[in-house]
């Protein structure tokens, strides 16, 4: 017997297992946690110049002074 926490009463394991909002899945613990490559951490030191010109352009864009 499992004890459904909601309903305050004990069920089966084959009541619930039926009923998925009773889950409880970790899914932080069946996933490794991957970095992705395209991703930019804010670790490393790339300057201003080197970077990607599309990133650039979008930044001098946002930050352009309109007059």
């Amino acid at each position: 017997m499992i004890k459904d926490f909601r309903k305050k009463e004990s069920k089966t394991f084959s009541e619930l297992i039926f009923n998925i909002s009773n889950a409880i899945i970790p899914y932080s613990k069946m996933i490794l946690s991957l970095t992705a490559s395209d991703i930019y951490s804010g670790e490393e030191k790339i300057p201003f110049h080197k970077r990607n010109p599309e990133y650039v352009s979008i930044l001098r864009q946002e930050f352009a002074v309109i007059s």
